[in-house]
């Protein structure tokens, strides 16, 4: 009852808060009404709104507000408000960029909520530190903590807390170039946001598929992405993500060569610019436009933006000064302007996280090197001029003196020259070939590492099968085990075969489709597995969609036949008129006939939709004494042998 009414007095409090802050206008009405109260909960509470309204700016007020608000709400041992003051304070050195420092605090934090079990905390706790340590490039330390929100938020079914990490995660591979698992994490986070989530929550994951969907070379794909989630801002009237989206829309069109419609683009987002409030998204589009500027060669608008930019960004936490810097530099570097090409690039390098590399130590001293040529430019030229008639007279000279000598020698020139050259080409092949030869065994070397990774990722798996209860839970699992044995499976014959780049087919599809049934628990024996498939190479990045691809309809054929233990099932793979046609064909219940693969809210099936796209290919379903299911595929590299 104490708490009902208690709640009922903060309510009441809060709203009289609000009222009178519109009504006031500003922190001093806050203040004076937190100085009124007698209550430590509301000042707690007071003091910490003051906080955030002075963090984005005036760091030291807002450090001592969140400071006094953890004065008030360790009186009362409210730890809810005690981890919120903690946040406070994190987020204001998180402004700042001091990464250690919001650390530190976040820390505290946890603490607390790990002793009072504080779960609904720990989900935001870990989430904000596995950030930090992104913007620390620690990205280990970073997935580890978000994976730990994903687990809470899983145990207690926070749908939004899920899609948030999956988002993140997402970002974390794509950040490292493993752009398959991070558009596997978006695609899971828009998943649940189209179903538990605001509409407005699906723009950042929408914007984020249509980043991989470029990277991929699918400029349709991406664009539509992009005019989906315009569509969503405009309808929810954000003016800073319909201005984001714009110029993503200008910059992608620039990177395709499309300037007149990235020039649209671009002065549409010029026009909610001074709209947008929000310093980490207003830095955002700076820099974006700078990019498309720059495509446009459009100098002094993309060194405007740029500048401003830099501004914004160096205020708050922002991964993209260290770019800006890097792309400014380049930027002054090709309209000649060296000495403050040669200043962003040490800027630059100063925010770079680790030691200077030779490619660093080169691309400054070229810096140097064309900016003290353009100093003396007028004395080097003089001096060429008298080299260049010295050079002439001794030429002449030499020349006449030479002449009777070079042809007395000729001959006997000519044969110790080739002679000699002879043995230089002998060794440089031997040196060739054992670097080539060094060079494969590393390779197969890293291949050998990368499937051993992959087979300790499913063998924790396994251990944590043993753990779960709900079958839904076991099979999600087991799914993923068979995806990452799909995948492990191309490192394993790349290290030991001969070829070090390309995958047999024929063995590659006959020993994953026994590994999956044998991983099933389904007797082979029993199993009546056939394949036809021509003798061809492909490269990893064409195997490995095809692998998932194949994981994913051969579970179907096993997991969804009444008759499994009798069925028949046919796979080939041939290649005719530059296409490769893959068919994975069962004697099975089929599916149904108003099946349509891209509307079903399959996991699985949205895999393979987004697998087909990258390897651009049509899917087609088809019952015929069971299912079939064919797959014509454009992009592909390999050769038959």
């Amino acid at each position: 009852m104490n708490s009902i009414k208690r709640l009922f007095i903060i309510v009441l409090a809060l709203f009289s808060y609000y009222s009178q802050a519109q009504e006031r206008k500003g922190i001093d009405s806050i203040l004076k009404i937190a100085t009124k109260t007698q209550s430590d909960s509301l000042k707690a509470i007071f003091f910490q709104e003051v906080s955030k309204k002075y963090a984005p700016g005036n760091f030291d007020s807002a450090i001592f507000y969140a400071k006094k608000s953890l004065e008030h709400a360790k009186k009362i041992a409210d730890t809810n408000l005690i981890i919120e003051s903690y946040k406070s304070i994190s987020l204001t050195y998180d402004h700042q960029y001091k990464i250690d420092s919001t650390l530190v605090w976040y820390n505290k934090a946890l603490t607390i909520a790990e002793k009072s079990k504080n779960i609904p905390q720990l989900i935001k706790l870990y989430n904000h530190i596995g950030i930090a340590y992104f913007y620390k490039k620690s990205y280990d330390k970073s997935i580890e903590n978000l994976y730990k929100s994903l687990e809470y938020s899983e145990q207690i079914n926070d749908s939004v807390g899920i899609a948030r990490c999956c988002n993140n995660i997402g970002y974390i591979h794509e950040k490292r170039e493993s752009y398959t698992e991070a558009l596997s994490f978006y695609l899971k986070s828009l998943a649940i946001k189209e179903q538990f989530d605001s509409e407005k929550s699906l723009i950042p994951s929408l914007m984020n598929i249509s980043n991989i969907s470029f990277r991929n070379d699918d400029f349709e794909d991406g664009k539509n992405y992009l005019l989906r989630a315009l569509a969503i801002s405009k309808k929810v009237k954000d003016t800073s993500f319909i201005a984001l989206n714009y110029s993503y829309l200008a910059i992608s069109y620039a990177n395709n060569n499309q300037l007149d419609l990235s020039n649209f683009y671009l002065q549409k987002s010029l026009k909610f610019k001074e709209n947008i409030k929000d310093k980490y998204r207003y830095g955002q589009l700076l820099y974006d436009l700078a990019g498309t500027y720059a495509k446009m060669n459009a100098f002094k608008e993309a060194e405007k933006s740029y500048l401003e930019g830099i501004a914004i960004n160096g205020a708050v936490r922002s991964e993209v000064i260290e770019k800006s810097y890097k792309e400014l530099s380049d930027l002054y570097r090709k309209n000649k302007k060296y000495a403050k090409a040669l200043i962003y690039y040490d800027k630059y390098s100063q925010l770079k996280d680790s030691t200077y590399s030779i490619e660093k130590d080169k691309a400054i001293s070229d810096i140097e090197t064309k900016y003290r040529t353009e100093k003396k430019e007028q004395q080097i030229n003089l001096l060429k001029i008298n080299v260049k008639q010295q050079k002439t007279k001794q030429r002449l000279w030499i020349w006449l003196a030479g002449l009777a000598v070079l042809l007395a020698l000729f001959s006997v020139f000519f044969f110790f020259s080739y002679k000699n050259r002879s043995a230089e080409l002998e060794k440089k092949n031997l040196l060739i070939n054992k670097t080539l030869a060094e060079k494969e065994t590393l390779l197969k070397e890293v291949h050998h590492r990368v499937k051993n990774n992959l087979q300790v990722i499913a063998s924790i798996l396994s251990l944590q099968i043993r753990y779960l209860k709900n079958p839904k839970a076991i099979t999600a699992i087991e799914d993923s085990q068979n995806r990452i044995n799909s995948i492990s499976l191309i490192h394993q014959k790349l290290y030991s075969e001969e070829s070090i780049t390309a995958i047999r087919m024929r063995d590659y599809i006959d020993d994953l489709a026994y590994s999956i049934i044998s991983s099933l628990h389904y007797d082979t024996d029993k199993i009546n597995y056939s394949s036809q498939v021509d003798n061809l190479l492909l490269d990893v990045d064409t195997v490995t969609p095809i692998g998932l691809i194949l994981n994913e309809l051969i579970i179907n054929s096993l997991k969804h036949n009444p008759n499994a233990d009798s069925l028949d099932l046919f796979i080939s793979l041939s290649k005719k008129d530059n296409l490769l046609n893959l068919t994975i064909k069962d004697n099975g219940k089929g599916v149904p006939t108003d099946f349509e693969y891209k509307k079903t809210a399959s996991y699985g099936m949205k895999m393979i939709e987004s697998l087909a796209k990258k390897l651009k290919a049509t899917i087609d379903f088809k019952n015929d004494n069971g299912l079939t299911v064919s797959l014509i595929i454009k992009k592909y590299n390999g050769t038959s042998i």
